[in-house]
Formats: C-alpha cells, sequence, structure tokens
C-alpha cells in the first residue's frame, strides 16, 4: 500500500509543480501563478505573494496546461535569456548592418583622378574584401606621381587593385579602426629617349612606350559611419614597387644623368597612398 501512494506521488508531483508563467514586454519572465485575468490588469501569486501587472506591460501567458495566451505584440526586437532572466535588446547597428561599401577618395580629385573603391564585409564584421579603380585626367603625370612626372611626356592613365582590410572593433562603435594591405597596378604612358650623332651634333629619338608599377601597400585607418548608410573612410599606406623593363631603363638613365656623379641603379621605389573617402553603404 505504501509503495503504491508513493508510485502516485510521484506521477502527481510534476503537475504539482508545475506553473503558469508569464513573459514581460521588457524581455523578462516570471514563473507564478495566474490568479485574475481583466483587460487592465492581471493578478498573479509567487512565493506566496501577491502581485498585480498591467496588461500593457504583457506579452503573453503561458498556461501550466500549456496553452498560450498572447496580450500584447512587441514593438521592439527583445531577445529573452532563461539563464539569466534579463533581456538582450538586439543592436540597432547589428540588424541593419551593410555588408557592401562603395566610395569615391576625394583627395584623388586633387590629382585629376576618379578612383573608386567597393568593399564587401562579410557577417562577422572582422574583415573586408575590396577593388578600387581610377582614372586620371591630367594630360601629363604631376607631382603626385612623383616616380612617373620624372619621365619624359609622361601620362598617368589608371588604377585597380585589390583591398584586404582587419577590423578588430568589429564596428562596435562608430568609428572603427583598421589595418590591411592594398595592392595597386598603375598603367602609364612615356617617351623613351636615345641619343645617336650624326652630321656632326647629336640626335635624340623619342620612342613611345609604356610602363607600370605593380605596388604592395600597408595600410591603416579608420571608418565612421553617418546615420545607418554614409561613412567617411580615411586611408594611410606605405610601401614599394619593382621598376622593371623600358620603365627601369629609363628611369636609370634619367637618374644617373650628372656624368660626374655616383652611379645609381634603382630596382625597388617607395610608394604612398592617401585618401579620404567619402560613401555609402547597401
Amino acid at each position: 500500500m505504501r509503495i503504491l501512494v508513493f508510485n502516485i506521488l510521484l506521477l502527481l508531483l510534476p503537475a504539482l509543480k508545475a506553473q503558469d508563467k508569464v513573459y514581460l514586454l521588457n524581455g523578462s519572465s516570471k514563473e507564478c501563478k495566474v490568479l485574475e485575468i481583466s483587460p487592465e490588469e492581471v493578478i498573479v501569486s509567487a512565493n506566496g505573494e501577491t502581485e498585480t501587472i498591467s496588461s500593457s506591460e504583457l506579452f503573453l501567458i503561458r498556461f501550466k496546461n500549456g496553452t498560450v495566451e498572447i496580450v500584447n505584440t512587441p514593438t521592439l526586437n527583445v531577445v529573452y535569456n532563461p539563464a539569466s532572466h534579463e533581456k538582450s535588446n538586439q543592436n540597432n547597428s547589428e540588424k541593419i548592418f551593410k555588408q557592401g561599401n562603395l566610395s569615391v577618395n576625394t583627395l584623388a580629385l586633387c590629382n585629376a583622378d576618379i578612383a573608386a573603391f567597393y568593399e564587401y564585409i562579410p557577417r562577422s564584421k572582422l574583415i573586408g574584401i575590396g577593388l578600387m579603380g581610377a582614372y586620371n585626367f591630367n594630360l601629363n603625370a604631376t607631382a603626385q606621381n612623383l616616380f612617373i612626372a620624372t619621365l619624359v611626356n609622361a601620362k598617368k592613365n589608371y588604377d585597380v587593385g585589390a583591398t584586404f582590410n582587419f577590423y578588430p572593433g568589429r564596428f562596435e562603435n562608430r568609428t572603427t579602426f583598421y589595418t590591411g594591405l592594398m595592392f595597386k597596378y598603375t598603367s602609364f604612358n612615356f617617351e623613351a629617349t636615345n641619343d645617336t650623332t650624326g652630321g656632326g651634333g647629336k640626335i635624340i629619338i623619342y620612342t613611345p612606350s609604356k610602363g607600370s608599377q605593380f605596388a604592395t601597400l600597408l595600410t591603416l585607418g579608420t571608418h565612421t559611419f553617418f546615420g545607418n548608410h554614409f561613412f567617411i573612410k580615411t586611408i594611410g599606406g606605405l610601401g614599394a614597387f619593382r621598376v622593371k623593363g623600358d620603365y627601369a631603363t629609363e628611369y636609370n638613365k634619367i637618374l644617373n644623368q650628372n656624368p660626374t656623379g655616383k652611379k645609381v641603379h634603382a630596382n625597388y621605389l617607395p610608394k604612398v597612398y592617401f585618401g579620404i573617402n567619402v560613401g555609402f553603404n547597401f
């Protein structure tokens, strides 16, 4: 007989222990016994104490028999954490974060360059992978392209490149610092010179030539959001490129124009890049 009563109590224990549960709009919840429900309020009992909850604060009520009654529909995204019974509002920037970024380098405009950048940032927000392209409208290379401008009748044509950025802050703040790499190819035209003698004088022959620079740069800067769709990105880069082909021949010829000076030969030259990009994300 005692064993039978004990088994019956074991079967009834879950039912005796089960309680109702109310979920509030602020993300919290409470186990209790619902005593009374009215349009204005709900009266519950928890730990021997009676409490009145306004209906405007309630999200839903889950009764111990498993039925659910929805009282209000939340207007904010709320994540309920059953372990801590604390709310965790989803960050608006997390929800509306755009992964595509398109921008124009405003500093490049000073050199008659139209330079556009596209960067894709995955959901992890840790890295960014991008492409860049620029076209130069100057008739001749200027001082901003010093190692091209020294050539005869040189003209910069275009740039193409790729960027790989690392964002340690994962865009948790309005302004995020980054560091990365830029691979940049620059195409240009110039005229190679060849000195010959004839008729008792010196003759210079000009031959149209093409040259290029393929540079690898270490970059760093900041990415600052303005609203949900616009940003300003600063870029500072320092690297180098190898001088080769007709470009190397002509550049080193100019470098050693002084016959009394020490002969030098440039195999690598430094490369810098600066940018203040203004753009939007999508």
